[in-house]
């Protein structure tokens, strides 16, 4: 499993850096977050060993509460400088347990929840707004057209730390019509801060992400291996 799962993890870099030179960029302008759904520690464990030997950060993205809850202790002792972040959609009924355990919420989505989170910190917290780039009812995500609104109100508030924006890319063959949503959320990006962080970018699509300006992309399968039942 260690070998599959790190030679996985290396052809993953190799593509990463592809893209990166494709699109004039260089390898450490972009971060792979290791998206750990349903992923036992060892497995976890053994993706980070994987990074640490190719000098790269420790950064990954859980999608559920109750995972990060149960994993993210037995992985920091392992790892103590690695950054989990959460993912997935966040319910309000989570946020006390989210914040208990992870280090970003990259998937504010909405001011009810912005408010939510800020009324529960006494420091600042590092947040990414997540946007609806592909505009499809089954994704994650504020409207476009409520984006800018709701990074002011982040702004605006003095318990939360924007660090960039997320999203999930359109589902399409397309690779034009791929790269034109990731380019929407660049020039989203751009109107506030180009020094912000984008999210964006997986397995399918992640050479176009970067070529928009990608600083982080997520990645689960093709490091792991199809998910267990």
């Amino acid at each position: 499993m260690s070998d599959s799962i790190r030679s996985r993890l290396d052809r993953v870099l190799a593509r990463i850096d592809t893209a990166c030179a494709s699109a004039g960029r260089r390898p450490d302008d972009v971060r792979l977050m290791l998206a750990v759904k349903h992923r036992s520690v060892e497995d976890i464990c053994l993706a980070l060993e994987g990074l640490v030997a190719a000098r790269r950060p420790l950064l990954i993205g859980q999608n559920h509460v109750q995972q990060a809850r149960a994993s993210s202790e037995a992985v920091r002792e392992r790892y103590p400088e690695v950054e989990i972040h959460l993912i997935g959609h966040l319910q309000t009924n989570k946020i006390t347990q989210a914040l208990a355990c992870v280090d970003a919420i990259d998937t504010l989505d909405s001011q009810r929840v912005c408010d939510k989170i800020a009324s529960r910190l006494n420091t600042p917290l590092p947040v990414m707004v997540e946007v609806n780039v592909s505009e499809e009812d089954s994704k994650t995500g504020c409207p476009l057209d409520e984006a800018r609104p709701l990074i002011e109100r982040v702004l605006a508030e003095p318990h939360l730390s924007l660090r960039g924006l997320m999203t999930v890319g359109v589902l399409s063959e397309n690779a034009t019509a791929r790269r034109a949503a990731f380019a929407r959320l660049a020039r989203l990006k751009d109107e506030f801060d180009p020094s912000l962080e984008l999210s964006m970018g997986m397995s399918g699509d992640l050479a176009e992400a970067i070529a928009e300006g990608a600083s982080i992309v997520r990645i689960g399968t093709d490091v792991f291996g199809p998910r267990p039942q």
